[in-house]
């Protein structure tokens, strides 16, 4: 049929992204013998981006560029345009978490702080992880790819004190538009959304869409959304509800009534637009009321989730009161930043180079001030060894591994006395042979420690003692609480210790440096180790330990040490406790009380969350925010019941991004933080993409929980990540904005950009200016091209029959597919193994121009240009799914198709990944390659297969063979070209 094009109908002109500037009109794929030669082809995902970033029903009966289709094209066209945002979205679905009998694969994406724009760095990371989602759905995986919100945090804070602002209102108002930021690029994560409407207009209920009913080509199970009319008590199209939640009864014709869960309903748009899924099995699982509000106002997700929540951050509280139980949390005096003039804590990232206030310009201090901690230690030597067992992360193994040491001792707690009296003081000292705890002379605190500078009872017994450049005796005394032993603390001269240490236990029979400092002291010690004639070292003094070998004595130590709760956790000299207080009040309340009678008391876990109390004035002056909310503050001891105080600390942002990957797996979970069945089946994260500057201290924390989660049973993994760490280097001018490229250039450009301008690993500088923009504008229209011929040759209405091929385009056919085998094997392995996805691309492109430059009459009778034409677009759906899905929509119509192995009456991303030929691989392992000169052949030489793409290998063996010898030798070579496609090498010589 012919194109209708009149004033009216024809779309606003937009320039073409790579034309010299003519402007385009849309026009309809042209199927069936009656189509005209020549029929153009065009993306609508590259000429009006808009569209399928805006597709309610009223948008498309009144935008003019969309209101075309109705006239230009076919009805299954038609249908599969205004169905596209299902056909691809369909993929993000969450899907029914129960373990089925198909693999898991666990796609996960650093979630963003809301700060109310996405930059190219976010756009960057979520493009990697969408394209892996995609492709490991393709390949039959059971996907989860997750999205949420880090949305505490000291910016909105800051936020709220510059704007006059609440920061809650500020981080909600940010995650609402970066939310409608992220559906607009085109990204397609796994949250499902039900919206609540006002009263007497729209519920949104979650159905379970059955494999038969969403046009035949769902395969897995999903959770789709459909609108509930209130006052009619039908199913209604979620997309044509108007702004204000009210039912447009005049766009919707319902033929059932969804009147209860399992009632199968039909629902369609009305008029000849369209036609909707034809069948809905529903079950309702959720709706909510919602008086005088409109329906964007509330915006809650199954699957989305959001840290600074109560539904989310009492499950923080309730892993923190764990970590408490457990003896893993416990407070002591530690460095601050403190501003003189505002009275305040500063974080690090509020103090300039200078040293400076970001607000007074006052000169910070150093303060002692009590703090929460988090025993990291605890498990520092289990995280060490782990870190054998898992994969290669592009050096952030080693990463790992350097922040946490080398795990060779543990620390031991001392309590404190002076003339004999008890302080209640407490100190904790480092060894690395605490099997040779009974030689303990001594225990050594530096110059700068917490108990001369903080607040400590015995700060004034240690200042008289200190005589600077000295090694000092003290009047204060260590009690071992394993052994009972009591040494003297000592105040050593120098300023450092190895590693991060400020205190140690000295012990001379193990270390040449404690025997010197205890002789000058003139401090008492044992020898507590004994070495037998064949050269065994045994213990000896050392009570129920004495007779023991060294190693067995240390294993026996620490492990008595850690279950008496005194320490001996085997860690390394340079690991610090991870300090979590925060004095701040956008963060996660820390749910302790503290009594005069009992001490710290947690909060009763049924009491949880503890809520964040409404402060209306942030001034960023003074102590905690918290602290002034005495209503909140001041409560009953959970224990005692007498009068206490609330902690006022909220806790580091890091310890909600810790376990968030958890959550995931559960989100609405309001029993537990998750239910262990589901963490199991899709722990562990199979591939995790973030910026590399979290590769060290949030994957830290993150690892530390997983391990904890382990050993509390509550899940059976104990490595939060098993098999991939994808590092992300930062995109460099993160400030362009992705909507404003995406907009210009269309969303696949932009994504192929992303992808091939640099490996993941690797700074991207957004600049259109670069080969990589250029390049893959050419590869869309390569790629356009190709289908247009394919396409314009198969409706010419010649039949095609591969047995009216010659011998030559035979071969010519059997290069292609040998091609094409290669391309699937080598991209396959970038999406699996390297993730370097611009190689991926590059061997697309290869691909692309391979297929280019076939004769007319293979494009025409040949199953294998098909079958490799439908390969590249379903190669490239993962990365570029916008023109691919239009593509394939094209694809699909073409009469006569000689491949019956793939599902064209489904979407591109629905499309089985495509696989390597059996008989590919059964092919000889050599190659006969041409060896040409000066574009004349002289011969032929056998090449190994997996060298016969290399041009250098290829090269070095053509002049080391016998041919090369007689022919090349002594001659020079201006230049060699290899076609891997036609297994030949050319070479100009100079005679």
């Amino acid at each position: 049929m012919t194109a209708r094009k009149s004033v009216e109908d024809t779309p606003p002109a937009r320039m073409c992204p790579g034309t010299t500037g003519q402007a385009l009109h849309r026009v309809a794929w042209k199927y069936g013998p009656s189509a005209p030669t020549g029929a153009a082809l065009f993306s609508p995902a590259i000429l009006f981006p808009e569209f399928y970033l805006d597709k309610t029903v009223k948008n498309v009966q009144n935008n003019i560029a969309t209101k075309t289709h109705s006239q230009i094209y076919p009805n299954g066209i038609i249908q599969l345009i205004l169905f596209y945002d299902l056909d691809t979205k369909a993929m993000s679905f969450h899907v029914i978490i129960k373990p089925t009998s198909k693999p898991k694969f666990y796609m996960l994406s650093m979630f963003p702080y809301p700060s109310g724009k996405l930059h190219m760095g976010h756009m960057r990371v979520y493009t990697i992880s969408d394209t892996i989602a995609h492709f490991q759905r393709m390949r039959g995986m059971q996907v989860i790819n997750p999205m949420g919100w880090d949305a505490f945090g000291l910016p909105a804070e800051n936020a709220a004190i510059e704007r006059n602002l609440h920061p809650e209102s500020w981080t909600q108002s940010n995650i609402k538009c970066m939310r409608k930021q992220l559906d607009r690029l085109g990204l397609c994560f796994s949250w499902d959304r039900v919206d609540a409407g006002a009263e007497g207009s729209v519920f949104r209920t979650a159905v379970i869409v059955s494999q038969e009913s969403l046009f035949g080509f769902i395969s897995l199970e999903l959770k789709k959304e459909v609108s509930w009319g209130c006052s009619v008590n039908v199913a209604v199209v979620s997309s044509a509800v108007t702004t204000g939640g009210h039912e447009p009864s005049s766009v919707i014709s319902v033929q059932e009534r969804m009147l209860a869960n399992g009632t199968r309903a039909s629902w369609k748009i009305r008029g000849k637009l369209a036609n909707g899924p034809r069948t809905l099995l529903a079950k309702q699982i959720g709706k909510k009321k919602l008086r005088d509000r409109k329906i964007e106002e509330l915006d809650p997700s199954l699957n989305e989730i959001t840290t600074c929540l109560p539904d989310y951050y009492k499950w923080t509280q309730y892993l923190f009161i764990k970590l408490y139980e457990a003896g893993l949390a416990y407070q002591k005096e530690a460095l601050v930043n403190w501003d003189p003039v505002d009275q305040t804590v500063l974080a690090n990232e509020q103090v300039d180079e200078h040293g400076c206030s970001w607000r007074s310009g006052a000169k910070v201090e150093q303060k002692y001030l009590r703090q929460w901690f988090i025993k990291t230690t605890a498990y520092a030597k289990a995280m060490r060894d782990a870190l054998a067992d898992l994969p290669e992360w592009y050096g952030i193994k080693g990463m790992q591994a350097h922040w946490i040491g080398d795990c060779v001792g543990c620390h031991l707690d001392f309590t404190l006395k002076v003339d004999g009296q008890v302080t209640g003081e407490k100190l904790t000292g480092y060894t690395a042979t605490p099997e040779a705890i009974y030689g303990t002379s001594h225990v050594a605190i530096t110059p700068s420690h917490r108990l001369l500078r903080g607040h400590s009872a015995l700060k004034e017994a240690f200042e008289k003692a200190l005589v600077p450049g000295r090694d000092c005796l003290t009047p204060v005394r260590a009690v071992n609480m394993l052994t009972q032993q009591e040494v003297p603390v000592i105040i050593l001269a120098k300023a450092d210790f190895e590693g991060s240490l400020d205190s140690k236990i000295g012990i001379p029979c193990t270390s040449a440096e404690d025997t010197l400092v205890a002789q000058t002291l003139g401090l008492s010690y044992s020898e507590v180790i004994e070495t037998s004639p064949d050269g065994t070292e045994r213990l000896s003094g050392s009570a129920e330990f004495t007779g023991l070998s060294r190693q067995d004595a240390f294993l026996a130590v620490t492990e008595k040490a850690r279950r008496n709760r005194v320490g001996g956790h085997v860690t390394s000299d340079k690991l610090k406790d991870w300090l979590i207080s925060r004095q701040r009040y956008w963060g996660t309340p820390i749910p302790m009380v503290h009594c005069p009678a009992c001490g710290p008391v947690p909060v009763p876990l049924d009491d949880l969350p503890v809520t964040l109390p409404s402060i209306t004035s942030f001034t960023g002056k003074g102590g905690s925010p918290l602290a002034s909310a005495l209503e909140w503050v001041n409560c009953s001891c959970p224990r005692c019941k007498g009068a206490a105080r609330r902690e006022t600390d909220t806790m580091d942002t890091f310890v909600d991004s810790a376990w968030y990957y958890f959550r995931y797996t559960d989100p609405q979970n309001t029993h537990s933080p998750f239910h262990p069945a589901l963490a199991d089946y899709w722990m562990p994260v199979d591939l995790y993409v973030g910026g590399k500057e979290h590769a060290v201290m949030h994957l830290f924390y993150a690892r530390f929980l997983s391990h904890f989660c382990h050993e509390q049973k509550m899940v059976k993994h104990r490595e939060k990540v098993e098999v991939t760490w994808e590092k992300m280097s930062k995109s460099k001018h993160n400030g362009v904005e992705p909507e404003a490229a995406v907009e210009l250039y269309g969303i696949d450009t932009v994504r192929l950009y992303l992808l091939f301008a640099a490996p993941p690993e690797k700074d991207i500088l957004w600049d259109t200016k670069t080969d990589a923009l250029p390049g893959v504008l050419r590869w869309q229209q390569r790629l356009w091209a190709l289908a247009t011929r394919f396409i314009e040759a198969r409706t010419s209405g010649t039949v095609p029959r591969p047995l009216l091929l010659s011998d030559k385009e035979k071969a010519e056919a059997r290069k292609l597919w040998e091609f094409k085998n290669s391309v699937v094997s080598q991209v396959t392995a970038h999406f699996t193994e390297d993730f370097s996805l611009n190689s991926a691309i590059s061997h697309l492109m290869g691909l692309s121009s391979a297929l280019s430059q076939a004769s007319q009459r293979v494009v025409l009778h040949s199953p294998e240009f098909e079958d490799a034409l439908c390969a590249l677009v379903v190669m490239a759906a993962p990365m570029a799914p916008h023109v691919t899905s239009e593509l394939w929509a094209g694809l699909a119509l073409v009469p006569k198709k000689l491949c019956t192995h793939y599902a064209w009456d489904t979407g591109v991303l629905l499309q089985p990944w495509p696989a390597v030929d059996p008989q590919f691989l059964q092919q000889p392992d050599v190659v006969q390659m041409a060896v040409l000169i000066n574009n004349k052949a002289c011969g032929e030489i056998l090449v190994p297969q997996h060298v016969a793409r290399d041009q250098d290998k290829v090269h070095e063996l053509v002049l080391q063979s016998e041919l090369g010898v007689r022919l090349l030798q002594g001659r020079s070579i201006k230049k060699a070209f290899l076609s891997p496609r036609t297994a030949l090498i050319n070479f100009l010589v100079q005679d």
